[in-house]
């Protein structure tokens, strides 16, 4: 069917006055949707971008999935995130986003126990301005992860609960970067939320996943 002139018109002004966000999402097996019913349709990063786009319909938003399963902040570990490939691809197209969320160190609390808290804040601060020299307007956000529901050892449930959160608020306070309570969102240290977790009580259902994404997505409103 042609479509009039006006109408014509109309759809050509709402796409040049549409504001283009590219979201990059980087973090563990949280992020990438382990444990989700589908990775590509409701782990948080898939959320985050259909809550988005509902609530601004005139804005386009494009949210990348950069989640690696057992990934750290910390360089030397099982699996840095700075040695995978996911990480290069990353940063090739960093340059063309508006908006970084970083959400790590549920796998880097494994190595608390020997005493890494500092480490892992050097190497996360790094990790930031590694994103940031290569796109110095880039908004960054950094979220405390939830917590851990299922006692595997006790050192790292204290560690995640118990040291991560004041360890990502230290390290959002001297980056400058936008702080996201993605920990108390979930439950907190009173663990009110396990049933947005699966029985591994690490790893969040599609009912977490959705409620990570409307946190993300109520400290992003404002600066999109």
């Amino acid at each position: 069917m042609k479509l009039s002139p006006i109408i014509a018109m109309i759809f050509i002004f709402a796409k040049l006055c549409a504001s283009y966000h590219n979201i990059l999402c980087v973090g563990d097996s949280i992020t990438r949707g382990y444990q989700s019913s589908n990775h590509t349709l409701t782990s948080y990063p898939a959320r985050l971008q259909q809550i988005l786009s509902l609530s601004s319909p005139s804005n386009v938003f494009n949210v990348i999935n950069a989640g690696v399963d057992g990934a750290t902040a910390l360089k030397v570990s099982s699996i840095p995130y700075w040695s995978t490939v996911v990480f290069q691809n990353s940063l090739s197209v960093v340059k063309k986003m508006s908006v970084l969320v970083i959400q790590l160190g549920t796998n880097d609390a494994i190595y608390f126990k020997m005493g890494n808290e500092t480490q892992f804040i050097i190497d996360y601060k790094s990790l930031i301005e590694t994103y940031r020299d290569l796109n110095p307007k880039l908004k960054v956000f950094i979220a405390i992860p939830p917590p851990v529901y299922q006692v595997i050892e006790n050192y790292y449930v204290t560690g995640v609960n118990h040291k991560l959160p004041s360890l990502i608020k230290r390290i959002s306070h001297e980056t400058k970067c936008h702080l996201i309570d993605v920990f108390n969102a979930l439950g907190g240290d009173k663990l009110t939320k396990k049933e947005c977790f699966n029985q591994d009580g690490v790893h969040p259902n599609d009912m977490g996943h959705n409620l990570i994404a409307e946190t993300v997505a109520a400290e992003l409103r404002p600066f999109l």
